[in-house]
């Protein structure tokens, strides 16, 4: 799918980057599973493909969760704010997919139990149009 493209929003956001942790001198942000050493705040995400508009038209779901260990759910939210931020207002591009677009997501707070346990998830649609198929209409 367009992972790469997505990490690749996420890291190179510097307002983002400065409010997450670093792991082994990258930021704070993983594909699917977060290491268990993984320092706070980070965020995981997931990308699943579940049908096609058309033949050109690929749907997916995105779903993200950060997380924070801390007595104040400013950073978060602030993390949270730039992530919708970056969903709604940035088109990607990948070797498959072109004109990724995300729609407005929907966002959570998990409990955890644990008052200093900061769990957001945020989770949007998006629709992605194949890069063969412009190719072929292009040319």
């Amino acid at each position: 799918m367009y992972e790469s493209a997505l990490y690749n929003l996420f890291t190179g956001d510097s307002a983002l980057v400065a409010l997450l942790g670093t792991y082994n001198t990258k930021p704070a942000v993983f594909d699917q599973v977060a290491p268990e050493a993984a320092p706070f705040m980070y965020l995981v995400y997931e990308i699943s493909k579940y049908g096609e508009e058309s033949g050109a038209v690929s749907r997916f779901l995105v779903d993200i969760n950060l997380f924070d260990m801390n007595s104040s759910r400013e950073p978060a939210r602030n993390a949270v704010e730039r992530i919708e931020y970056l969903l709604k207002f940035k088109t990607l591009t990948h070797a498959r997919y072109s004109q990724i677009r995300h729609y407005t997501p929907d966002i959570l707070v998990i409990d955890e139990g644990d008052p200093s346990c900061i769990h957001y998830n945020i989770r949007c649609d998006a629709k992605a149009v194949e890069t063969k198929w412009i190719n072929s209409i292009t040319h």
